[in-house]
């Protein structure tokens, strides 16, 4: 694996957000299961800890687990990895995390809305109004699959879940979808005109995670305006307004665009060819001896080495393998 969890003190967000990177890369189900299950063993009060030598409540960190969790149970079970008591314990303690989340007491300062999302309330890590995008995407696609998981053990609080996750769908498009731009423009961008010209990435999570608030329509519409707008000019990754380093590639949007490409497609196989081009200028940065940073700028690394951008080139590289199998 790329790295070991033992190696503390990683922060967990970082092993969470990079554990499907990596198993959908390397298909070791073993390892991935002892990352999970460790994870899982040290979530306290329905929450995991900013690491193994920090106690605070980390929000982020969690919804991580929790989607790689349900990418983990869902390749397993379709592999017969015969990992069921695994499984099922990994999957209580999704349950117990998203049942925090939705209590009056939420978790790390943050709480459930009435509309079902997750709101920026202050928290140890003092959530920017860019980050509410990805949390509520993480959030959407937890409840979602949660509720799934529960009414398929016939489980009736899923029900439940199933309720929030579709308020959520109607607050999420009503406050983040504009028609003006054809894509995600978050609230907090609409102080001026021009606040479609730099779509945010983080936007393309939301046809690469297990579920998603967006219909399928809107998820094309949103893929098609970010190749237009933030491939263009681009040596490495895609382009993005970082709040220290200013306009900067992102290599892990650009993972994730080549992967929506082909999620949202009406005809899959006939998507791969295009996203299979998007995704080539990331291959060879696989084999480079000093790894793949977040952040490049005219073909230059801005930055070391990212855990987390590095799983998500794995992982795309290996899931568009898979597309060419089947």
């Amino acid at each position: 694996m790329y790295f070991s969890i033992a190696k503390a003190p990683i922060a967990n967000r970082v092993v969470a957000a990079s554990i499907p990177g990596m198993y959908l890369f390397s298909g070791d189900g073993v390892s991935v299961g002892e990352m999970l299950l460790r994870l899982a063993e040290s979530a306290a009060a329905g929450a995991l800890p900013v690491s193994a030598v920090d106690a605070r409540v980390d929000v982020e960190a969690s919804l991580w687990f929790l989607r790689a969790m349900h990418v983990f149970a869902k390749k397993r079970e379709k592999e017969g990895g015969g990992d069921g008591e695994l499984i099922d314990k990994l999957r209580q303690t999704a349950r117990q995390m998203v049942q925090q989340f939705i209590s009056e007491q939420g978790v790390g300062g943050m709480i459930m809305d009435h509309g079902g999302m997750l709101t920026a309330a202050p928290s140890p890590f003092g959530q920017q109004p860019n980050e509410v995008l990805r949390l509520n995407a993480l959030w959407y696609s937890a409840l979602d699959a949660t509720a799934a998981d529960l009414k398929a053990a016939g489980d009736r609080s899923g029900d439940h879940f199933d309720r929030l996750a579709g308020r959520f769908r109607r607050t999420f498009v009503k406050t983040f979808w504009c028609d003006a731009h054809c894509c995600i423009c978050p609230p907090h961008t609409r102080q001026t005109d021009s606040h479609g010209e730099l779509p945010e990435p983080d936007q393309l999570l939301l046809s690469i995670l297990p579920a998603s608030p967006l219909p399928r329509t809107k998820q094309r519409q949103m893929v098609q305006t970010l190749q237009e707008r933030v491939l263009k000019g681009c040596e490495t990754g895609i382009w993005m307004q970082h709040p220290t380093l200013g306009r900067v590639e992102s290599i892990v949007h650009r993972a994730w665009l080549a992967l929506s490409m082909v999620n949202c497609a009406d005809n899959r196989a006939a998507a791969v060819p295009q996203a299979r081009a998007v995704l080539a200028p990331l291959e060879p940065l696989l084999n480079s001896a000093t790894g793949i940073a977040a952040f490049y700028r005219d073909g230059k690394p801005l930055c070391e080495t990212d855990t987390v951008t590095t799983a998500e080139v794995m992982g795309a590289v290996g899931t568009m393998r898979s597309f060419l199998k089947s």
